[in-house]
């Protein structure tokens, strides 16, 4: 059955991905046994292929044949063949330590090779931050002896190698620079501009990439911490030999060590009750400092913050700031959770209040910008002054919705009726 599976799912990512597949011999029969050639192969049942497209118009900038595919298809079948356990011993931590390094290697260099061809020190980068994000996401979820302790090292190297590569890009010399500039000579530095920014919106994509799996598994994390304690509380309170007990008042840890001991909880001692949590969220913090990952719940929001950013600005590149992309991204939100510094009053109820406030100041921000652009450009202050106003009066709606969904109580009739349409 697993054999299936990986057969099943090999063919598929075939299918979707379609790597190039070797072209030899033109029109001519490629030897095919059992005299199959004049059935399969003829003048008009050849691959296509566009050699004659270069033999007339030049070479230009070169044809991509996309090769750096089957690393995908490559990094996929290792997956597959990690997480079924056909191979003994594939399940121990370390051994999926190997696999996601692996993993990780393989995507990194498809994503070097793909997005940024011909950078070298960038494409290093790429794919040891690849290997960084995966290794940190497996120690995460398989924790080895001592990896608690890794984990922050691994996620601000990943960090560094950001701040790094931005840095680097806007620096770095272009590939192919006196080609571009051979078949662009009116528009060379025009041309070159676009594509250092071209170049910036690729490396903002892999690391939103990055940060979306680096938030995504911090938030599985979390709740997964909620769960155990919600069995743990359900079993305690149905628990025959002890029918008084209370899990809520159970022993606790003191102030945890966040970031595992870099910023020890008596650092912040002064911030008092700033750092506490109230309810589950709260406990499922000090149940995961228990094993030194009391940081999660902040660095998910961190990264998930990060990711949601990234994706705004590659929105406004891209496609100029299009509002219906916002509420594709907007969801992105949800993955935030409640934690010490950043959102402390957070709660489950909450959850969809940060997609809603974000699309709404969106929305809002963006139609004043295009009202000020229309003012300027045709100096029309009066119909300035006439949709501004219009927008300030839809506000109050917003922030009454936003308001019920943070304390989900309904809102005064009168303000309904006094700003609605």
């Amino acid at each position: 059955m697993r054999l299936v599976v990986m057969v099943g799912v090999s063919g598929l990512l075939l299918a979707i991905l379609q790597p190039p597949l070797p072209r030899m011999g033109g029109a001519a029969c490629p030897q095919l046994p059992f005299a199959l050639c004049p059935r399969l192969w003829d003048e008009r049942h050849v691959p296509l292929h566009d050699a004659d497209d270069v033999a007339v118009w030049g070479s230009g900038l070169g044809r991509r044949e996309h090769w750096p595919r089957w690393l995908l298809v490559a990094a996929a079948g290792i997956g597959l063949l990690g997480l079924s356990g056909a191979v003994p011993g594939s399940r121990a931590p370390f051994a999926r330590l190997l696999v996601g390094a692996a993993v990780g290697w393989l995507v990194g260099d498809y994503l070097a090779l793909e997005v940024m061809p011909g950078q070298v020190i960038l494409q290093v980068l790429v794919i040891a931050t690849s290997m960084l994000v995966v290794a940190f996401i497996t120690l995460l979820q398989n924790p080895l002896l001592g990896s608690p302790s890794w984990l922050p090292l691994l996620a601000a190297a990943w960090a560094g190698a950001f701040v790094v590569s931005l840095v680097l890009q806007t620096s770095l010399p272009l590939p192919d620079i006196q080609r571009f500039r051979r078949l662009y000579p009116d528009s060379a530095l025009q041309v070159e501009s676009e594509r250092r920014e071209a170049v910036q919106a690729s490396l903002l994509g892999v690391f939103a990439g990055h940060a979306l799996l680096l938030a995504f598994s911090l938030k599985l994390k979390m709740s997964a911490a909620l769960h155990q304690l919600g069995r743990k509380q359900q079993g305690a309170a149905y628990s025959a030999g002890d029918p008084y007990a209370r899990p809520h008042k159970a022993s606790l840890p003191g102030p945890p060590d966040f970031f595992c001991g870099v910023v020890p909880g008596n650092v912040l001692s002064n911030l008092g009750k700033a750092v506490q949590l109230e309810g589950a969220a709260g406990l499922a913090v000090r149940r995961l400092s228990r094993e030194g990952l009391a940081w999660v719940p902040t660095a998910g929001n961190i990264a998930t913050l990060l990711a949601f950013g990234i994706c705004v600005y590659l929105n406004m590149y891209m496609t100029g700031g299009a509002a219906e992309a916002l509420v594709l991204l907007a969801p992105l939100l949800l993955m935030l959770s409640p934690d010490p510094l950043l959102l402390r009053h957070l709660g489950e109820r909450q959850r969809y209040l940060p997609p809603v406030m974000a699309v709404s100041a969106y929305l809002a921000a963006t139609a004043q910008l295009q009202v000020l652009k229309w003012a300027v450009e045709y100096s029309d202050w009066t119909a300035f002054t006439l949709n501004t106003g219009m927008l300030l009066l839809a506000l109050p709606l917003h922030v009454i919705f936003c308001k019920y969904l943070w304390d989900q109580r309904p809102q005064p009739l009168g303000l309904l009726v006094a700003f609605g349409p």
